[in-house]
């Protein structure tokens, strides 16, 4: 996930599926949540 990558922390999630369903992120969508934290000085 891109959040454990960037260092921040994750809240707890009471509507937890099974990790079967999360569908892997395209490098385009990646670098566009990465220009957005940098947008709002998340990171």
């Amino acid at each position: 996930m891109i959040l454990s990558k960037c260092g921040i922390e994750k809240r707890l999630n009471y509507n937890v599926g099974d990790n079967k369903s999360r569908v892997q992120m395209s490098a385009e969508k990646e670098k566009a949540i990465m220009e957005a934290f940098r947008h709002f000085n998340m990171i």
